[in-house]
């Protein structure tokens, strides 16, 4: 099964295997669906906003070394201060901010670029998500990106679709 983790499901999944338990609105996701329903996971008892992990998710936790990918996520997205609770990032968006960061050379040639105007958003969504449009203004990934690239960057034109 295809999990398409999230940071928040991943925290949960921290949450869980620490300290047993979480709150239950990670039920929406997919995966965690499965998990509950493969007795992985359960309510508590007489209260449903509690999710409970089994011995079995444990042994599933450890063996999807999921502890190694919390601290991973955990650890990047503290360097750049991208904790948050409201800031959720897939995988993908993880693992791609993460090779923003570690191109210095680059990321160099996209800050020369851009501060000469030869460069936009959906240049840097492109070369980085292998979209144009994956960066939209105003979201978390946009801040994110931004907080990476650095605050020579927050002066960027506003791209249309048509550039």
């Amino acid at each position: 099964m295809d999990k398409h983790l999230t940071w928040r499901i991943i925290k949960a999944f921290y949450e869980l295997y620490h300290t047993g338990r979480t709150k239950a609105w990670i039920v929406a996701h997919v995966y965690v669906k499965h998990l509950l329903q493969s007795r992985y996971l359960e309510y508590k008892r007489g209260v449903k906003d509690v999710l409970l992990a089994s011995f079995r998710f444990c042994l599933l936790y450890e063996k999807e070394q999921w502890e190694i990918l919390y601290q991973k996520y955990a650890t990047f997205l503290g360097q750049y201060d991208l904790l948050s609770p409201y800031k959720d990032f897939t995988e993908f968006d993880l693992n791609r901010l993460m090779s923003i960061a570690q191109s210095a050379q680059v990321l160099e040639e996209f800050r020369e670029n851009i501060r000469i105007g030869h460069e936009n958003w959906q240049g840097v969504s492109n070369f980085f998500f292998k979209a144009t449009k994956h960066i939209e203004k105003g979201t978390v990934l946009e801040d994110a990106v931004l907080r990476i690239l650095g605050s020579v960057l927050r002066d960027w034109p506003v791209c249309d679709s048509n550039t």
